[in-house]
């Protein structure tokens, strides 16, 4: 399975499916005092690169181009 863009539009928003995080992904999400340490874009690209996993990094942003929230997944394979 391949991830590339795939968007869905709002008037006031943009939903994006991506392959690797955008570059704004980390300070968003330190902005955020109790966040998991999964939610940053290091963590599923360690588990991609680390055991094989596709991961995908969803982002919601405003008509600005502004991040408003992100979601990261790592799809893995049962044993």
């Amino acid at each position: 399975m391949t991830c590339s863009p795939e968007f869905v539009a709002a008037p006031d928003w943009t939903l994006a499916v991506r392959s690797a995080p955008g570059a704004d992904w980390d300070e968003f999400v330190d902005r955020f005092p109790n966040r998991p340490v999964y939610m940053r874009g290091g963590w599923p690209a360690l588990a991609r690169e680390v055991f094989g996993h596709e991961t995908f990094f969803i982002e919601a942003r405003d008509s600005s181009g502004a991040l408003l929230g992100t979601l990261p997944l790592v799809q893995q394979h049962g044993l």
